[in-house]
């Protein structure tokens, strides 16, 4: 128990080896618990998560990749970094950490608590299953800037018990589950700024739609009116990573995306997303991801076997 909370209501993430991940208990309260949660992973590791009815959950993932899935189901939702998921209530989540640095959010709250945001969540995954998606559940998102930028604030506050910290984290959890909840899954690899100008907005929804093409250097500064060293320079300034790499993590992203939704051999996955070869897709995957593709079509049954993590 812990200010009157039973661990096993409370909604808490179990491993083999509780050595293997470092905890630290942010919060944890009647209406809501945060546990911050990091680990340095030689190989993939399974855990899992249970959810209680009474009880919802964000997983906010800063740095290494989280495959979940629900127990009933045989797909991962890939969670890669700066990225949220959500689990409604009365979930069992199995988890694959990937290789690699691993920090990371586990966010429940009470949903008796917040009666008002319980009953629009309801309303939307009634809606979301009526139309058949439930197959995607847990749902997930990359972040954005500013909802990062909250998450970071909400660390400080609540590693200083501010008193204002129990708003914040609500604030952070209200947007993150409309986030989360709107829409179809995204994994965003390949982050962009909201303020684009349109020449290259226009530039990198055409490479999204059509990753399989070659997109040279000279081809893509053409169509943005500038020299190709003038476009190189302009497109790392404003994006952050180099024009190659965006390619290369759109790619891979739409190569996740049928690894995980189809039974396609990996080799023809490669060729219809714009990949040379086989081993040119699983270099990308491990490096984006810290996995390979074959590891994210694998639902190991070890993850059954996890005990629960010692506080």
């Amino acid at each position: 128990m812990a200010n009157g909370i039973d661990q096993k209501d409370s909604g808490s993430l179990h491993v083999k080896d509780p050595a293997a991940l470092y905890r630290v208990d942010l919060m944890k309260s009647l209406h809501v618990d945060v546990e911050l949660i990091t680990a340095r992973i030689p190989q993939t590791y399974p855990a899992s998560l249970g959810v209680p009815e009474s009880r919802h959950a964000l997983l906010f993932v800063c740095g290494g990749t989280l495959l979940v899935r629900l127990e009933s189901d045989s797909r991962w939702s890939v969670v890669a970094p700066r990225a949220v998921a959500f689990a409604s209530g009365n979930s069992n989540l199995r988890i694959n950490l990937s290789r690699g640095e691993h920090e990371f959010y586990v966010v429940t709250w009470q949903r008796s608590s917040f009666m008002a945001l319980d009953g629009w969540i309801q309303k939307q995954i009634t809606e979301r299953t009526a139309k058949r998606h439930n197959r995607h559940f847990p749902l997930c998102k990359p972040m954005h800037s500013e909802g990062l930028a909250d998450l970071a604030r909400v660390d400080q506050l609540l590693r200083a018990q501010a008193p204002d910290a129990l708003p914040c984290v609500l604030s952070l959890i209200s947007a993150s589950v409309g986030l989360a909840l709107i829409g179809e899954n995204e994994i965003g690899l390949s982050p962009l700024p909201n303020d684009l100008p349109a020449a290259i907005k226009s530039l990198t929804d055409r490479v999204k739609a059509h990753p399989e093409a070659s997109w040279p250097i000279k081809d893509a500064a053409d169509l943005v009116g500038y020299s190709p060293f003038h476009f190189s320079r302009v497109f790392k300034g404003i994006v952050g990573y180099g024009f190659h790499e965006f390619v290369d993590r759109c790619r891979t992203e739409y190569a996740v995306n049928l690894l995980t939704k189809t039974e396609e051999p990996i080799e023809v996955i490669a060729a219809t997303a714009g990949f040379g070869t086989a081993q040119s897709l699983r270099e990308s995957v491990k490096e984006h991801l810290g996995l390979l593709p074959s590891e994210l079509r694998l639902v190991a049954d070890e993850a059954s076997h996890v005990g629960p993590v010692k506080a």
